[in-house]
C-alpha cells in the first residue's frame, strides 16, 4: 500500500478511537500542533474546535500518544490491531 493511502487509513482509524481527552485520537496526527491560526468560528461544532487545538502535553496526551504509537507500530509490523 502507498504511504499516503495508509496515511489517510491510519487517520480515519484513529478518527474512530476515543482517547483520555475524549477527543479521537485522530487529534495526535493533525498538522497544526499547537492549533495558532484555528478560530471557533472556522467549525461548524465547539467539539472540532476543541479537538483542534487540545494541547500536545499533559498525561492524557501522553496516554494517547503512546495508544497512536502502539497501533501504528501494530500496522506497521503486521500484529493484531
Amino acid at each position: 500500500m502507498k504511504w499516503r493511502d495508509f496515511s489517510d487509513f491510519f487517520i480515519m482509524f484513529m478518527h474512530h478511537m476515543i482517547g483520555k481527552c475524549n477527543f479521537p485520537l485522530s487529534y495526535i496526527l493533525r498538522d497544526n500542533e499547537d492549533g495558532d491560526g484555528l478560530h471557533s468560528d472556522d467549525f461548524d461544532i465547539d467539539k472540532a474546535y476543541e479537538e483542534a487545538v487540545a494541547p500536545f502535553s499533559g498525561p492524557f496526551f501522553d496516554l494517547d500518544n503512546s495508544a497512536v504509537f502502539d497501533s501504528l507500530k501494530s500496522y506497521l509490523l503486521g500484529g493484531s490491531h
